[in-house]
């Protein structure tokens, strides 16, 4: 997906963190359709559609937390991509945030670089961590205790191995001939089953399970 087909949708209670986003998303080609100080208009404005390709959210906002808006986001419009950008660099907040449905965790002090890679890939059914973060994954995952394999269905165990092979979503339902929502609903049950946070960390469990090999 080229950028000027990118649709973005702001959420952030800070007036000047939202005006410089703007403007470095803009200059590179992105259209910021709709940017928001509050989650408390999101999802009335959400529901009169279209729905944006991408929601850029901040965590630490009055009123609706960004994690109550994503959870919320991800009931009512699961296929809708949504970017946590916080100043929040918190395990829990982090892992939560991710067994939410995030699409991203990102610190606010990402550079436009780092931001944009983390958009193209959830466009892509990708998920990115900020890298200042991903110790946090590997201590969850060097914590988990050893279980048995988790007992995935055939269509789980699939999915799972086109993540191993380093396939985005969108990929994995080319591939399976299957719709995009189904796939995301194939990787919340992995998620889940594997005590993994993202894609990556799956894989990872999988393989320590040996369930991958």
């Amino acid at each position: 997906m080229e950028n000027d087909l990118m649709r973005l949708w702001i959420v952030d209670d800070h007036v000047g963190f939202r005006r410089d986003l703007v403007r470095v998303l803009e200059r590179r080609g992105f259209l910021c359709e709709k940017v928001l100080s509050s989650a408390r208009g999101l999802f009335s404005d959400l529901a009169k559609g279209p729905v944006p390709d991408v929601v850029l959210l901040d965590l630490r906002m009055p009123q609706v937390s960004g994690l109550e808006a994503l959870q919320e986001m991800r009931r009512l419009f699961p296929a809708l991509k949504v970017i946590l950008l916080t100043a929040s660099d918190d395990e829990k907040d982090l892992l939560e945030g991710l067994r939410k449905g995030a699409a991203g965790y990102l610190l606010k002090t990402s550079t436009p670089d780092e931001i944009e890679a983390a958009i193209r890939r959830a466009c892509r059914g990708g998920v990115t961590v900020d890298p200042d973060l991903n110790h946090h994954l590997v201590d969850q995952l060097r914590e988990a205790p050893e279980e048995e394999g988790a007992t995935l269905s055939p269509k789980e165990f699939e999915v799972l191995r086109h993540l191993a092979d380093g396939k985005p979503a969108k990929q994995i339902a080319v591939a399976m001939d299957l719709s995009i929502h189904t796939v995301d609903s194939h990787l919340r049950n992995l998620y889940r089953k594997l005590n993994a946070p993202n894609q990556s960390a799956a894989v990872a469990r999988a393989f320590r399970l040996g369930i991958l090999r």
